[in-house]
């Protein structure tokens, strides 16, 4: 179990709760990125949307692969 299966699957259940990836970003500063970093930002519509994924049994299953993965 890798990293890119957890992302495949968190990802999923980001949308289901609304949640909406900015893309086309770009680094500030090159010197600054690390290999092996990724960084993923999503907006959702509110709070109580994040409470309710963080709560949800889909999420909530992804714990140990979130573990293996990191």
């Amino acid at each position: 179990i890798n990293f890119k299966t957890y992302i495949s699957q968190i990802v999923v259940i980001f949308y289901q709760f609304g949640g909406v990836a900015f893309k086309d970003l770009k680094p500030l500063n090159k010197s600054r990125v690390v290999a092996d970093t990724i960084v993923a930002i999503f907006e959702f519509p509110n709070v109580q949307a994040i409470h309710e994924m963080i709560a949800s049994p889909e999420f909530n299953a992804l714990k140990e692969l979130r573990k293996k993965a990191f």
